[in-house]
């Protein structure tokens, strides 16, 4: 067609687009379509598909919908000269879409089959992962229905970087103190890389880990987030600041952050008169001020009884009395319930080692790139 050419930027673009908006199935189609044209995927193709796993379902119980129609806005890194003709290929696309979404919603493990034979695909097509690749099946795996479904997709990481899976699954596994020096191995690799990036995998490694009920593991991993810088400004004794953080850092923060204002407390100094936890409320969300982060922080205050509340003039903003927080933190029953422990099912645990016991095949490791 004049005036667009058909690349992998252009595939790419419109990739993302049905990913973003839970049409997996699509984005599987397309990228055997664009392979027909003789273009070829790369990883940022790729890492948008194994993203995107699991959120027509996410959708469908948040909106009670099957997905909503793709935007003109997801296309928004293409030039505005090649609107117009981006727009009637999409919109073919997103018709074909439609026709598709309730067998794409309802055949869940289908798409599960997809994503891994989407990564098995990048892996004989030699397409070398990125951080961004791991933090993508990482998150993939959070929205896993089932363990064993997680355990599966978690298998493919071996294709990819035997220590990334080996840190991941040490820890998923609560086996901290055997890979804990693995790991920091790990997390000074991913520090080096831009801060977004760094961000991105520490929150779908710790979302992933709380997710599966390893709680204590998430915290940690949060704190070395914290420790490294991967979020700047976290926190002081009267705020702190989850912005950047996915739910299940950000969770994780809370508590860490209430156990050093206890200890503060238990010094004997006095807390500021005004105490702030900040979520933000959803301003950056796919649906604005639809956030899954002050829900799920509100969730989590509620549920400790923790005397925070949302501001009246600031949506994103929990608020509390120094005074009152000190209080609640001298209680008895606090303690218990600000420490965090790994409660992993004794199912999963089974799950995982029936895996590892099975036949070990020989796989060419690719290492980590940076």
């Amino acid at each position: 067609r004049v005036g667009l050419r058909a690349d992998v930027v252009l595939y790419s673009a419109l990739i993302d687009a049905l990913c973003k908006n839970g049409l997996v199935g699509s984005a599987v189609s397309l990228i055997d379509e664009m392979t027909k044209e003789g273009i070829s995927p790369n990883v940022v193709t790729y890492n948008s598909i194994i993203d995107a796993f699991g959120r027509s379902a996410a959708m469908e119980s948040r909106d009670g919908s099957l997905g909503v129609e793709p935007s003109a806005s997801s296309l928004s890194t293409l030039s505005g000269t090649e609107d117009n003709l981006v727009m009637e290929i999409f919109g073919q696309l997103t018709t074909e879409s439609t026709n598709r979404k309730k067998k794409d919603c309802k055949e869940g493990m289908n798409e599960l089959f997809s994503i891994l034979e989407v990564i098995r695909k990048m892996h004989q097509l030699q397409i070398k992962p990125n951080v961004v690749t791991f933090s993508a099946i990482l998150n993939s795996c959070s929205r896993c229905n089932s363990f064993e479904d997680a355990s599966i997709l978690l298998e493919e990481l071996r294709l990819f970087d035997n220590q990334v899976y080996g840190v991941v699954h040490g820890l998923l596994m609560g086996h901290r103190e055997s890979v804990w020096l693995q790991a920091q191995s790990l997390f000074k690799k991913v520090k080096e890389m831009d801060g977004s990036t760094a961000s991105a995998f520490y929150n779908a490694l710790t979302d992933m880990l709380w997710h599966f009920g390893q709680k204590r593991g998430a915290q940690l991993v949060a704190l070395e987030g914290r420790s490294r810088q991967v979020w700047e400004n976290v926190w002081s004794t009267s705020c702190l600041d989850l912005h950047l953080m996915s739910s299940g850092a950000a969770r994780a923060m809370v508590h860490a952050w209430l156990l050093n204002i206890r200890s503060v407390v238990y010094e004997g100094h006095e807390l500021p008169k005004v105490m702030s936890i900040l979520t933000g409320w959803g301003k950056h969300s796919k649906v604005v001020g639809d956030g899954a982060l002050r829900p799920a922080v509100e969730a989590l205050l509620r549920g400790m009884d923790a005397p925070f509340y949302l501001s009246k003039c600031n949506m994103g903003r929990f608020t509390s009395s120094g005074s009152v927080v000190a209080t609640w933190l001298r209680e008895s029953a606090t303690l218990k319930l600000l420490t965090l422990h790994d409660q992993l099912t004794i199912k999963a645990n089974k799950t995982m080692r029936s895996r590892d016991q099975q036949e070990q095949i020989s796989l060419t490791l690719q290492p980590l790139l940076m």
